[in-house]
């Protein structure tokens, strides 16, 4: 004859195993739009595929798709001006201040345009947090201040 076993519970401290892995999985924090961290020397840039190695011109996108966040690095400043603007709400548009290496949003920064400066795919453009940045940076290298939107009118979309 069979004798129906009882089943025992487990200990509640069986299931801590678990907790780990439930934070892991269930806690994933709200997707942003903060700068990426870029590894220089190491990581190739999205849009013509050389190493990004110039802190001074590295730029980059970022996109929100639903939960999933996208970035596209850059290694030239002016490449992000060659970028179709992304068909999400959320999205933003990162460029390192010149001087200071700082990320600024690119639509809030100062940009001068200069065949005297050196980018590493020669579009000549540098990013600035001020204007008064940009000025400095213009007395060495001549060239066009420009805002956000003058630079897309000149260097292409977004």
């Amino acid at each position: 004859m069979c004798q129906a076993t009882q089943r025992r519970p487990r200990p509640f401290h069986r299931w801590l195993g678990y907790l780990p892995l439930l934070l892991l999985f269930g806690c994933g924090g709200e997707p942003t739009l903060d700068p990426p961290t870029i590894h220089y020397g190491q990581d190739v840039c999205d849009v013509c595929g050389m190493i990004v190695s110039d802190e001074r011109f590295a730029a980059a996108e970022v996109v929100i798709r639903g939960r999933r966040v996208e970035v596209r690095i850059m290694d030239d400043t002016g490449e992000i001006f060659q970028l179709d603007a992304p068909d999400a709400a959320q999205h933003a548009w990162w460029v390192h201040d010149c001087s200071s290496l700082e990320w600024v949003d690119a639509r809030d920064a100062i940009y001068l345009q200069s065949v005297e400066l050196r980018t590493p795919m020669a579009l000549h453009l540098a990013a600035f947090s001020t204007r008064e940045a940009a000025a400095e940076a213009q007395k060495e290298h001549g060239g066009e201040i420009l805002t956000f939107t003058q630079a897309v009118s000149v260097a292409g979309p977004p």
